[in-house]
């Protein structure tokens, strides 16, 4: 037996439709549309029509279309509900048009309960549609419903799909053919509609063809200073009286809407229009009873009443033409449903309708970007921008999503309809990769997958990770969970960034999939391009700023964070010198409206948003396109003053002095080495001594050396354009060699390689990693207070020994030892292997407890000049000495210790052991300072100024004034 629709079926000729003046192009091309996808496609397909272009005349040929056998139509209120019970019943639409010609009746019905018996779902046979309400249909589904009971499921006002009741009827007849339709294929929370988009067709397209009028605005202006919401509400009341006359007197039938967003507000409305104008208007709120509702359209239909007072009514699919007049005392916030609401107004069908009004008085409301309701607004090109831009939008998500294909067999994976659920937020690392990363690398070492997409279209991977986990405080079965993490990896070809988005956001995380995606090689973006960042618009505040000191000292922090409202204004000029440009948060002023960006220069972003995957493409690409772009950066604060450091790939001076910091103020740290006979001797990372091998560079590599308790390690340096290594070139084992941390055993080299030494360069550049800073860039010479030129030949010094007295003078140690020490205190030669300095000055000025560190080079020649051999040593040896005064006690118990043991000179100048004690009492409890003194006849004072030697101190001085130490040259004249 045929059913309604195949008879309906039998009838329908395409020249009924395609040939109908009276069908339009939009109906037109949906039919096309839906036609081709369902030839070839199984997957629900979505339909987005603006209001008003004949949506339901589409949604009732489908079934006629594909012969069905039962329909069901989920809809969003009782009004449209009714509406389309009533269409169905009789097919009025499809009469109008001329498409349909027979008798025939399909048989519907309106569901008006929700269902909890089986033999409800028997009684539903008995009808070729029904029409229901989310909310009644759903919690049958719990019950035995048959999968098979409706071939066709047409979801109108589909906006509404992610929730929950309308997906589980989405998912339950996963079998049937499924048609989404909605005006707004898009919503505020950016969640996506499933099902593949398949016609969209644009507002803009609609004005066009006449289907919709364009609305026109009508801009109430601001009342006095002060004024209430009630007084505000009577102005608007009384100008939309004056529009409705003016309409009524032109002949046009007009109704009115006067939009509440409250029970309680539409109350106060109907109040102040009793009083302040002439208008019938009733009250209309989803609380009341369809009848009562029915009755209320009905006076409003034959003019009983001249409008109505509704309660978020009247937006979604209620279909009545003179409804032409909107008083919007309070404004929708969302894009969706202003479109929703301005399609019941836009549409065109009678000789006595004309133009729609809204009117409102000023509203502080953005849509997309847009300020919608001010004096100035266009709603004619407004409106139809952000619809379209949003439809664009929505294809592009429909699109990638299509373009995803699953690598993991179904049974193992989860649904990948979840990618629709994905949001993370918004936020990346970037690296650089001239290579292509092979997204299509079977996935290892992140634990078991559940999930594995890749869109070869859109260059991006996605898959999930899952392991079981007890929590910390208990192993109990009942107790086991789940962790989950995603990873979200897009490739830009033109700039060649890498962007990786992960939950697991562990420093090792990023490096493994580096590794493991970009076999030859990805490194981190450079530094100084994360300002790009801001480049999305103009920055309107900072609200934190993270400032990374050039020089570390423990005596300064290292790290320095500012937060709070506008806090570019609590940098100083001195910040700009000191600081480099750590992280970054700000509020930047962009078309799409204000955001909330950030950034550090360690590589990473986001953005105070959750976006779904096809907004992060969207996103990442946006990113890679200020990223290439060279365009300066100006936030008109001293911000724009703070360095950045850079990456480099090559030396461009000599190494003459080396730190590593990352131990020294972790006692746990320690490092083991077992020798060949098994003796084991561990040191604290504290303890470390760091060195550059003099002389051992070679264009963009060198030596250094890491000593301790009885050992010495010989490594070496290597920048190269991918970026640094650093390994360990002794003769023993590695495996005899590592750090301990926390209890775990790590390689000397892996160790290194992640918590590189910084070094300093004679041209002022501090280098970590392949990371560079420059240091005192505002002074070009170190201050002509700090030489002291002596002539020593006239001094009988011979300036080419540095400890040994010749028949040709002393040495310069001599002349130190004999010629300095009456100015201090207590003078000790602390000289040898493990020094401090080649000697100690202590002394006490003004109650401050003064220790100067002296250290001695001999010139490479007999005439002095400006030589950079002749300082690097000796520069290096200052610096590497100033790291004792972190701890300064540690300075005393140092020269105890060596004295005791008479290593070194182990030598008393001036004053004596007793005299050193009752120094350090004293010590112990008064303010403290540090001189760095060096001593080197082979520089000349009066050639040094504007050379690589100036450039050289002058970066020492620098690093000095960090740790508040001063610093003084004894030199040539």
């Amino acid at each position: 037996m045929q059913t309604c629709f195949e008879q309906l079926s039998l009838e329908l000729k395409f020249d009924n439709i395609f040939a109908n003046k009276d069908v339009r192009a939009a109906q037109i091309g949906a039919i096309h549309a839906f036609l081709a996808h369902n030839s070839v496609h199984s997957t629900p397909a979505l339909i987005a029509m603006p209001t008003g272009a004949g949506k339901t005349a589409v949604l009732m040929l489908i079934p006629i279309l594909v012969k069905a056998k039962r329909v069901l139509v989920i809809t969003s209120n009782r009004l449209v509900r009714a509406q389309i019970v009533e269409d169905f019943s009789c097919l009025n639409t499809l009469r109008k048009i001329g498409v349909v010609k027979s008798e025939v009746r399909p048989r519907t019905y309106e569901l008006h309960k929700k269902i909890t018996t089986n033999e409800q779902w028997e009684q539903l046979k008995e009808f070729d549609v029904v029409v229901a309400l989310p909310q009644s249909f759903t919690p049958g589904l719990e019950l035995d419903c048959p999968s098979d009971l409706f071939d066709v499921i047409l979801f109108d006002e589909a906006h509404h799909t992610p929730a929950n009741t309308w997906f589980e009827i989405y998912k339950f007849f996963k079998n049937s053919v499924r048609v989404l339709f909605t005006a707004t294929p898009f919503r505020r929370d950016q969640n996506e509609l499933p099902g593949k988009l398949i016609y969209a067709y644009p507002m803009q397209k609609a004005l066009e063809d006449k289907i919709m009028n364009v609305v026109r605005f009508e801009y109430v202006p601001d009342g006095p200073s002060g004024e209430g919401l009630i007084e505000q509400d009577a102005r608007i009341a009384k100008v939309t009286e004056q529009i409705f006359l003016r309409d009524r007197n032109a002949g046009l039938n007009h109704r009115l809407l006067v939009r509440a967003n409250s029970i309680s507000r539409a109350d106060e409305l109907a109040q102040v229009y009793s009083i302040h104008t002439k208008l019938k208007l009733a009250l209309l709120n989803s609380s009341f009873s369809l009848a009562v509702i029915t009755e209320r359209i009905n006076e409003l239909r034959n003019g009983t009443i001249d409008g109505l007072i509704c309660v978020d009514m009247l937006a979604e699919g209620f279909d009545l033409p003179e409804l032409k007049i909107a008083a919007i005392h309070s404004p929708h916030r969302s894009l969706a449903v202003t479109l929703q609401f301005i399609g019941r107004f836009g549409r065109s069908k009678a000789d006595s309708i004309g133009q729609a009004t809204f009117i409102s008085c000023r509203q502080e409301v953005q849509l997309e970007g847009k300020l919608l309701y001010e004096e100035n607004s266009v709603w004619q090109k407004i409106i139809p921008e952000l619809a379209d831009i949003a439809l664009a939008n929505q294809e592009f998500a429909h699109a990638t999503y299509s373009s995803f294909n699953s690598v993991l067999d179904p049974v193992n994976s989860l649904d990948p309809a979840i990618l629709h659920t994905i949001r993370p937020f918004a936020h990346a690392k970037i690296y650089t990769t001239d290579i292509s990363p092979n997204l299509a690398e079977p996935i290892r070492g992140f634990g078991k997958l559940v999930l594995h997409e890749i869109s070869g279209d859109k260059n991006t991977l996605v898959f999930m990770t899952e392991e079981e986990v007890y929590p910390t405080w208990s192993e109990a079965a009942e107790l086991l969970d789940y962790l989950r993490h995603i990873y979200i990896l897009h490739y830009d070809a033109a700039g060649g960034f890498l962007f990786i988005t992960t939950s697991n956001k562990q420093a090792s995380t990023y490096l493994a999939l580096v590794n493991l995606f970009c076999p030859h090689g990805g490194k981190e973006i450079a530094p100084e391009r994360m300002l790009q960042v801001l480049a999305d618009g103009r920055v309107e505040k900072f609200f934190s700023l993270g400032l990374k000191r050039k020089i570390q000292s423990d005596k300064t922090e290292s790290y320095k964070i500012m937060s709070g409202a506008s806090v570019q204004n609590s940098l100083t000029q001195a910040d700009s010198v000191k600081f480099n440009q750590g992280h970054v948060m700000a509020n930047v002023s962009t078309e799409e409206g204000t955001k909330s960006l950030g950034y550090s220069v360690s590589g990473k972003t986001w953005m105070n948003a959750y976006l779904t995957i096809p907004k992060l493409i969207t996103w990442y690409k946006k990113l890679a396109s200020q990223f290439r772009s060279n365009g300066v950066i100006v936030t008109n604060s001293l911000f724009d003053n703070v360095d950045t450091e850079t990456l480099i790939s090559k030396i461009d001076s000599i190494a003459f002095f080396i730190e590593w910091r990352k131990g020294w103020t972790d006692p746990e740290l320690r490092l083991r080495i077992i020798d060949t006979d098994g003796v084991v001797r561990e040191n604290s990372a504290m303890d470390l001594n760091f060195s550059i091998v003099p002389n051992s560079q070679i264009e963009n590599s060198f030596k250094f050396q890491i000593s301790g308790n009885e050992f010495d390690l010989l490594c070496e340096y290597q920048l190269n354009v991918g970026g640094f290594s650093i390994r360990v070139v002794n003769d023993e084992s590695l495996e005899n060699i590592y750090f301990i941390e926390n209890g775990r055993h790590l390689s000397i080299e892996n160790y290194l390689n992640a918590n590189p030494p910084s070094f300093y360069t004679v041209s002022g550049e501090i280098i970590c990693g392949n990371r560079c800073s420059r240091v005192g860039m505002t002074i070009p010479n170190l201050p002509a207070n700090c030489f002291t030129p002596l002539d020593w030949a006239k001094e009988r010094v011979n300036i080419l020994s540095e400890k040994i007295d010749t028949p040709a003078g002393s040495s310069i140690h001599s002349y130190v030892g004999v010629n300095l020490s009456s100015d201090y205190q207590i003078f000790y030669g602390d000289d040898g292997a493990n020094e401090i300095a080649d000697f100690i000055g202590l002394t006490f000025e003004r109650r401050k407890a003064v220790i100067t560190l002296i250290h001695c080079k001999a010139s490479q020649k007999l005439l002095a000049g400006k030589r950079v051999k002749d300082a690097y040593e000796v520069c290096g040896q200052a610096l590497k000495g100033i790291g004792h005064f972190i701890r300064p006690e540690s300075i005393f118990s140092h020269i105890e210790s060596r004295f005791k043991k008479g290593s070194g000179m182990a030598k008393f100048y001036q004053g004596s052991e007793d005299g050193l004690r009752q120094f350090i009492a004293q010590f112990k409890t008064a303010d403290k300072s540090v001189r760095v003194l060096i001593v080197q006849p082979g520089l000349s004072f009066k050639a040094l100024q504007n050379t690589p030697v100036s450039r050289l101190l002058t970066t020492c001085h620098v690093v000095l004034q960090s740790y508040n130490a001063e610093f003084a040259v004894v030199c040539s004249a």
